[in-house]
């Protein structure tokens, strides 16, 4: 992580997102994994990323 002194800002490199949800009869089982890379940049980032909304997973019989 980028050090309290170091007024660098941080970015966000890589983001990845991995779900699984099984169903049997005996249950539901669900599980998730998020993994980020981070870097300290002297730049700011040249894009943008809006997450304006919430993502909802619905399970239904």
């Amino acid at each position: 992580m980028c050090q309290d002194h170091d007024r660098r800002p941080t970015l966000l490199r890589k983001s990845v997102h991995q779900a699984v949800v099984n169903v049997d009869e005996e249950g539901t089982e669900a599980a998730m994994i998020i993994i980020g890379v981070i870097q300290c940049t002297g730049k700011p980032p040249s894009n943008e990323f809006v997450s304006d909304h919430p993502i909802t997973f619905f399970m239904m019989e």
